[in-house]
């Protein structure tokens, strides 16, 4: 489950939507905040 109620913050379901389509076409992610994708990393993101 990438969305967890406890950990919500402003921009988390963008985020969410953008690493679940990410994963799911097995690209990796480019950004200039590798913070808010980090969370991401244990379902194999890959960030750019």
């Amino acid at each position: 489950m990438l969305v967890n109620g406890a950990e919500r913050r402003q921009g988390s379901m963008v985020d969410c939507m953008i690493a679940a389509a990410a994963l799911a076409e097995g690209a990796a992610v480019a950004t200039s905040n590798p913070g808010d994708f980090s969370r991401f990393a244990s379902f194999g993101q890959c960030l750019v």
